[in-house]
């Protein structure tokens, strides 16, 4: 599981943008395949949002920089992001892909994704 979110504070703030991802995974190592997903995401309108394109995209798969990708661009194509004083729609869609990378690597850190995500 990981969360990542951006806000002004760290704590009781409301959110730019947040994201959720819940894993299955099956093997051992740094690429285990992925059996089931959610993704979920929130500061993209009025209510968080169940993904569930982009969860599907990641199962059967192993965590790769192109599926990290696809799943991101899906994630932002299944949203239409709201703008308010907290940022401009197309910052929030912007936030939420790189919001999706960051899962990758916080859930597969010993995988090299880091290098190919951000050369």
């Amino acid at each position: 599981f990981s969360f990542e979110k951006v806000s002004k504070r760290r704590r009781l703030d409301i959110a730019s943008a947040n994201t959720a991802l819940r894993l299955e995974t099956e093997g051992q190592g740094p690429r285990p395949v992925i059996l089931a997903a959610m993704l979920s995401a929130g500061g993209m309108g009025p209510t968080p949002l169940v993904l569930p394109k982009a969860g599907a995209l990641l199962v059967g798969q192993a965590p790769t920089a192109e599926l990290a990708r696809k799943v991101a661009a899906q994630a932002v194509a299944e949203t239409s992001p709201m703008g308010d004083v907290r940022g401009s729609a197309g910052y929030r869609a912007r936030l939420l892909e790189r919001l999706v990378l960051a899962h990758f690597l916080r859930l597969f850190p010993e995988s090299g994704l880091a290098e190919e995500l951000f050369p």
